[in-house]
């Protein structure tokens, strides 16, 4: 069984899937002309992580941008998602992290 699975739709009657192995990781890039984004997805000291970039489209007039990383935090396993600033010639620095609570965990009055 995969680690990673992906699934794309388009004019094909059929969607593409694709598989990704935990040494291997999986990607994938939407786009139109001028814009778009792009996942990667891979195993970080055991956990998942996707980080998502904005990009310059087919295109490709603008460099690719680190936005947001979503990875599954090890303490609750609740979602985390940080979001991520780029400073002019400097590495994306982390803004903001939200916690999600899927829909499937039940809440106790501890939280």
């Amino acid at each position: 069984m995969s680690r990673f699975y992906g699934t794309i739709h388009g004019q094909a009657k059929t969607p593409a899937t694709r598989q990704g192995g935990t040494n291997t990781g999986i990607s994938g890039h939407i786009c139109g002309w001028d814009v778009g984004v792009k996942v990667v997805g891979g195993v970080v000291d055991g956990v998942d992580e996707f980080n998502i970039y904005a990009t310059g489209g087919n295109n490709a007039a603008d460099p690719e941008r680190l936005i947001a990383t979503v990875s599954m935090t090890m303490v609750g396993g609740n979602l985390a998602i940080t979001y991520h600033k780029r400073l002019s010639g400097t590495p994306p620095i982390p803004v903001a992290q939200v916690s999600y609570y899927p829909k499937t965990r039940r809440r106790t009055p501890h939280d």
